[in-house]
């Protein structure tokens, strides 16, 4: 297959990928980019261990159940987002780490966010090289955007709502629906980097590179989580075409 590297299972040193999760090989891959925001520069090679991301957003029906169960906060509610199938939103950075520690998880790292949704650095978007409405939800904010005012509904959708747009390895919303939270601080300040986007940006240079910031005690409606973990040795990989 030209252009593309095949994985197959790379090792048996673990046998079994976590329930909801996807097995992302460890190895190096150019994290940022040299034509995007300057908070994105420089382009710049990093190394990573193997982990574990989830597949989807942490959805509101699993948020909720961490929350009867008494590991978890009540997130803010808000009246015309009570879809269970909806991402947890209306939780702050605290929130979605007590949540993804409680599944002996933690939140993704930064630079394993992007190693997913560049597909290790070869592709500004998981799907390919092209911005596209049928994709991702994003573009539509109050009727005004790219993708408004039929294209995209203005509002955050089911988690894998757009699978056109997954990442090779099936991995869904890494570009728009809400923002999420990552483990990482912003650049030697108090404030914690979010990626991916959302259902309404409109007013930003949408990408996978896009990194923008929230104080960590910040709730919104767009705002959500998914999370990764560790593995031991390199993870069971079937077929994944990585680029």
């Amino acid at each position: 297959m030209t252009g593309a590297l095949v994985i197959t299972a790379i090792s048996a040193a673990l046998a079994a990928v976590p329930v909801g999760m996807v097995g992302v090989p460890g190895g190096s891959f150019v994290f940022g980019r040299t034509d995007g925001d300057p908070d994105e520069a420089p382009a710049r090679r990093r190394t990573l261990r193997p982990f574990f991301i989830d597949r989807f957003e942490v959805n509101q029906a699993q948020y909720a159940d961490c929350v009867r169960r008494g590991l978890c906060r009540p997130a803010r509610r808000y009246p015309n987002l009570r879809d269970p199938r909806l991402p947890a939103v209306g939780v702050n950075y605290y929130d979605a780490q007590r949540y993804c520690r409680q599944r002996g998880a933690r939140l993704p790292t930064e630079a394993e966010w992007e190693r997913v949704a560049t597909v290790g650095g070869k592709r500004p978007y998981p799907w390919g090289h092209q911005l596209d409405c049928q994709k991702a939800n994003y573009g539509n904010f109050s009727g005004n955007g790219p993708c408004a005012p039929d294209k995209n509904p203005g509002r955050i959708t089911p988690v894998g709502s757009y699978p056109m747009g997954n990442s090779p390895s099936g991995v869904a919303d890494l570009i728009g629906n809400v923002w999420e939270w990552v483990a990482d601080g912003y650049d030697g300040t108090a404030l914690r980097v979010v990626r991916g986007g959302s259902c309404c940006s409109i007013f930003l240079r949408m990408h996978a590179g896009n990194r923008h910031r929230f104080d960590p005690s910040r709730r919104e409606a767009d705002l959500g989580f998914r999370c990764a973990a560790d593995a031991v040795g390199e993870p069971t990989v079937q077929k994944e075409q990585l680029w």
